[in-house]
């Protein structure tokens, strides 16, 4: 089968295209195409180069923003200390906060029963009064 198409870009002459209608490829068939042997031959040898990449480049890129994102860094006031130390800091600085609240709970819990208590024996001297 022939077909003409006028192609602007060859001066306005004419170009013949030939299409077979008969040839069919099939990429994953190895009996025709060795695409399939390329493409293990190239993820095989790239693989581990792949896998190192990943995980210093974008792992690593994911992890310390993940890490910032939390309040824990690996550098403070300048100085280089490991990300452990800086989660043991955090830590400490957590539970110090907690003991804060906790006391601050207690006090007011005190103060409520204190309040009640001297409500309750005002409302007994009233009764008693009457």
């Amino acid at each position: 089968m022939t077909i003409s198409i006028d192609c602007p870009s060859a001066k306005n002459s004419e170009t013949i295209f030939e299409i077979f209608l008969n040839i069919f490829l099939l990429v994953e068939n190895e009996n025709h195409c060795d695409f399939k042997k390329l493409r293990d031959s190239l993820i095989e040898k790239n693989m581990l180069d792949l896998i190192e990449t990943t995980h210093s480049k974008h792992y690593e890129l994911f992890r310390r923003n993940r890490l910032t994102e939390l309040g824990l860094t690996d550098n403070i006031d300048g100085k280089q200390i490991s990300i452990s130390d800086t989660l043991d800091m955090k830590r400490n600085e957590l539970r110090q906060e907690l003991e804060k609240r906790e006391q601050q709970l207690k006090e007011t819990f005190i103060q409520k029963v204190k309040d009640k208590e001297t409500e309750l024996k005002e409302a007994e001297k009233q009764v008693k009064i009457k």
